[in-house]
C-alpha cells in the first residue's frame, strides 16, 4: 500500500495491455485517483488485459496544480461546445463566429501537441492537424453536445469522463450521412505543460461508433 505514481496513467494502461500489473492493481489505482467505475471499465475495455494500491497524499502544491488544471479543462470544454453549436453541419462551410470559437478552443493547445485518437492509426500532431480533425466531427454532426459526467486530476494530467451527442448530418471520415442520432461514451487524459495542452488520449469503443455511423 502507499505506492507511489507520478507517471503518466497512458503508461499505466501500456503496463495493464503489457500484464506488467494485475487488474486488481490497475482498479485499485485509477479508484484512489477518483476514478468512476465507469471510467475504469472504458479503459479496461481499450486494454485487453489486467489492475491496487492506492497512490501517496498529494501535497498542497499537487492540489493547487490539479484544481487549476481542472478548471483550465472546463474552460476547454466550454470553448469545444461553443464552436460546435455555431452554423450548420449539412452547410459543410465554416461560420466566421464558430472560426473565432475554434480559434479560442486552439489556444488552449501547445504549438506541438499531440492528440491520440483510436480512429487514427497515428497520432494527430500540431495545431492544424488538430484544428482539422476538429472540424471534420462538428461539420458532420448537427446540434452536438459534450456532457462531462465525471472529472478528476493526477498531478499534470485531467480524465474526463464523457458523453457526446448529436446527429450525422454530414460525411465523417468517409462514413456518409445518415440523419441518425449518435451517442459515444468515452475518456479524455488530458496533459498540460505551463498551463497548455501537450497531449490528449482519447478511449472509445470504435467499433461502436462504427456501428452507429454505418
Amino acid at each position: 500500500m502507499g505506492e507511489k505514481m507520478d507517471y503518466p496513467i497512458e503508461q499505466l494502461v501500456q503496463q495493464l495491455r503489457q500484464k506488467d500489473i494485475t487488474r486488481t492493481h490497475f482498479i485499485a489505482l485509477l479508484t484512489g485517483l477518483g476514478a468512476s467505475a465507469t471510467g475504469i471499465a472504458t479503459l479496461l475495455s481499450t486494454s485487453e488485459a489486467d489492475a491496487a494500491t492506492l497512490p501517496p497524499p498529494r501535497t498542497f502544491a499537487h492540489h493547487a496544480v490539479e484544481r487549476q488544471n481542472a478548471r483550465l479543462h472546463q474552460a476547454h470544454v466550454q470553448r469545444q461546445s461553443r464552436a460546435t453549436h455555431e452554423g450548420s453541419a449539412a452547410q459543410g462551410t465554416v461560420s466566421s463566429s464558430r472560426q473565432q470559437h475554434l480559434q479560442a478552443m486552439l489556444e488552449d493547445y501547445a504549438d506541438d501537441a499531440v492528440v491520440e485518437d483510436p480512429l487514427f492509426a497515428m497520432p494527430i500532431v500540431g495545431k492544424a492537424a488538430i484544428a482539422q480533425r476538429k472540424l471534420a466531427e462538428m461539420n458532420s454532426m448537427a446540434g452536438a453536445t459534450i456532457e462531462i459526467v465525471h472529472r478528476f486530476a493526477h498531478g499534470n494530467q485531467v480524465v474526463a469522463e464523457w458523453i457526446v451527442r448529436g446527429k450525422h448530418e454530414g460525411d465523417f471520415l468517409g462514413f456518409a450521412a445518415t440523419g441518425r442520432q449518435i451517442e459515444v461514451h468515452g475518456m479524455t487524459v488530458v496533459t498540460r505543460e505551463n498551463g497548455k495542452i501537450m497531449k490528449e488520449s482519447l478511449f472509445y469503443d470504435v467499433a461502436d461508433l462504427h456501428r452507429q455511423l454505418g
